[in-house]
């Protein structure tokens, strides 16, 4: 009996989860796939992506973005928003970064507030497909995301196709822990920062930058 009939014959979780497993193999074999075809680019400038969530994880990004040089260094930059976060594409248009060429694309959340983590997995799968998308057309040198969900399939992406230093930023609410993003950023990344140092005695592996806000 082969594997799809078997699939077919088990029992209903059994199949789901089976699938489940089958779409995220063929993900990552397709990403590993597109690993192979990488654009030339200028080698002197730092293709920079930025992801940016929603609420304060927004604000305290576009912070920490006004101590990066994008007039002569980190371009060009793509800013990638959730597609139902309209507050954070605003904030982006009306902060004062020197980023008139940047591009913006949009993301299917992979979790939302209060989503159960069931149904989640589906939300998640169908974020890792937008982000191959979006990680294969805009291959960056640079990935920069913090906080919530939204970043962790575009980071996963991100790191099997093309391998560009990953830099992930905790929240400045997380005081005494990592949210979920960033226990996960810590497989991931090259650079888990952290603003409260008590963090840096629990998880050996982030850095401490002192407070963004």
């Amino acid at each position: 009996m082969n594997l799809i009939a078997y699939l077919l014959t088990s029992t209903p979780v059994a199949s789901i989860l089976g699938l489940l497993g089958l779409i995220v193999v063929s993900i990552i074999i397709y990403s590993l796939y597109l690993s192979n075809y990488r654009r030339k680019r200028d080698q002197s400038f730092v293709n920079t992506c930025v992801i940016l969530g929603p609420g304060g994880h927004c604000k305290e990004m576009l912070t920490l973005l006004e101590r990066v040089n994008f007039v002569s260094k980190y371009k060009p930059v793509t800013f990638i928003i959730g597609i139902e976060d309209k507050l954070s594409t605003e904030k982006l248009k009306n902060s004062n970064l020197p980023i008139d060429k940047s591009r913006i694309q949009f993301i299917r959340r992979s979790r939302h507030v209060g989503q159960s983590y069931f149904s989640s997995i589906f939300t998640t799968l169908i974020s890792l497909f937008d982000s191959i998308k979006i990680m294969y057309n805009y291959k960056c040198d640079l990935l920069i995301c913090n906080g919530p969900g939204t970043c962790i399939p575009p980071m996963i992406i991100a790191y099997l196709i093309h391998r560009p230093t990953i830099i992930f930023v905790e929240s400045f609410c997380r005081v005494k822990s990592l949210s979920l993003s960033g226990r996960i950023a810590i497989y991931f990344a090259d650079h888990v920062l952290v603003q409260w140092e008590e963090l840096t005695k629990k998880y050996p592996k982030c850095k401490y930058i002192g407070l963004l806000v």
